[in-house]
């Protein structure tokens, strides 16, 4: 068939046409990032921007694209572009280093020993970033922007740097002729991605017990906080949370908490019972958003932890002195804590009951994100960033508590974007189901960190 016969392309749809299915688009920014050289000579100009932006920001496969413009195009020899990216994990104690390379793209955009004409003073380019890159032992996605300090004996730094560099080699005419020029701005990597799946509907009030709620689009977690006392029971623990264990980082992530055990334990665990918002809405309200604020410490609390590891095998110049298979040292802080509202406390009478019964309690919350987060969980050669949300229950003085403390450890994935009904792009990748069977959260934080087995 002849393609002459064909009708003609058009991007948006004509008057005797109409659109059947579009995936979901993202518009680009149309700011200018711009960087001059210390003389002014060549300034590096990086489209597609936010206005006003302090660095350049790139996504997954992002486009780097962008001018070099010259003042003075005199015995200019040749003009390079390069963008390039590095993870340096750091011993500070012993000075071990291990650097990795993330992506190396170099492109001439000119040069005089191929062109016969002038060096123009404006020059086009475009470098596209790789998806993945390779250690040499594995290949992992390409991280995002990322630096973390942890302190302690041995001490580690760990960063995954990027910048974009501009090179104008000059011919030296003279003694004080005009030296090579290179202008080089650092850019953050920002890879985007969603979840495979929107968040549940709330879970089911209709019940009259927490042992009959089934909900496969909610995921149970269980604990047992034990009894000290001959005559208490131990508390059994129902964690319900979201199945798919991965949140949008913009989203609060619901959670409902249940404590199952007889009337006498229940009374006498009410003093560690969580903290609960006196401001929060109800959640089955039609706006059910939550006011976050932080639960008081040493009792009944749900938080999002986030725990950076470092492989200490790929930089250390000693044998680490470690304990079994584990070779990483960790430091763990907080990214995000819930807030819980007791069942029924602002329901009406018909629903007061769902508060609790004869053996069993009930609160309901959420987990934010704290504002400062803008990274989501990866792993890099030797360096491995994860998030947790942790249920805890510590008791401000154990000795005299008549409960054992407890801890439930779930690992989760965080994202960049929300779920869309609509198809995303192919810079935002899907995030799959965070399996709570992997690896957990290494115990024993302390303020200074060691080598633990």
């Amino acid at each position: 068939m002849s393609t002459a016969s064909l009708p003609s392309y058009h991007f948006e749809p004509q008057d005797t046409e109409h659109l059947l299915a579009q995936r979901l688009r993202t518009h680009r920014p149309q700011g200018d990032f711009v960087k001059n050289s210390r003389s002014g000579g060549v300034v590096l100009r990086l489209t597609g921007q936010q206005d006003g932006a302090t660095l350049p920001e790139y996504g997954r496969g992002g486009l780097v694209e962008g001018t070099i413009e010259l003042r003075n195009i005199d015995s200019v020899q040749s003009v390079d572009v390069k963008i390039e990216g590095s993870l340096r994990l750091k011993e500070i104690a012993e000075g071990g280093t291990n650097t990795a390379s993330l992506c190396l793209d170099v492109k001439t955009l000119w040069s005089r020993d191929s062109s016969n004409g002038p060096c123009p003073f404006s020059l086009f380019f475009s470098l596209t970033l790789p998806s993945t890159f390779s250690d040499g032992k594995a290949t992992y996605p390409l991280p995002p922007t990322y630096e973390a300090h942890l302190s302690g004996v041995p001490g580690f730094t760990a960063n995954i740097d990027y910048d974009v560099s501009a090179t104008v080699t000059r011919r030296k005419v003279s003694l004080f002729g005009l030296a090579n020029t290179a202008v080089t701005t650092p850019f953050n990597y920002r890879p985007r991605s969603h979840p495979a799946l929107p968040l549940p509907d709330s879970l089911t009030t209709n019940f009259t017990h927490p042992s009959v709620i089934h909900n496969e689009d909610w995921a149970l977690h269980q604990a047992v906080i034990k009894s000290k006392f001959a005559r208490g029971d131990d508390i059994n623990v129902k964690l319900y949370l979201p199945g798919l264990h991965v949140y949008c980082m913009k989203d609060a992530i619901p959670c409902h908490l249940f404590l199952i055990s007889s009337a006498f334990s229940l009374a006498s665990y009410l003093p560690y019972a969580p903290a609960v918002s006196r401001t929060t809405p109800d959640p089955f309200a039609l706006n059910n958003s939550i006011e976050v604020g932080p639960s008081k410490p040493g009792v009944t609390r749900i938080q999002l932890l986030r725990q950076t590891a470092v492989d200490v095998r790929s930089i250390t110049k000693r044998a680490p002195p470690i304990r079994g298979n584990n070779t990483d040292i960790w430091k763990t802080v907080q990214i995000g804590e819930g807030v819980f509202k007791r069942y029924g406390a602002d329901a009406g009478k018909n629903e007061a009951s769902f508060g609790g019964g004869q053996d069993w309690v009930a609160w309901y919350g959420e987990v934010r994100v704290d504002a400062s987060v803008n990274v989501t969980g990866f792993k890099a050669s030797g360096l491995q960033v994860k998030d947790f949300i942790v249920l805890s229950m510590n008791p401000p003085e154990p000795g005299k508590s008549p409960f054992s403390d407890a801890r439930l450890v779930i690992p989760v994935k965080l994202t960049t974007d929300r779920w869309s009904a609509d198809a995303f792009g192919p810079d935002v990748g899907t995030a799959a189901y965070s399996d709570p069977g992997e690896p957990a959260l290494y115990e024993h934080e302390a303020s200074e960190l060691t080598y633990n087995g």
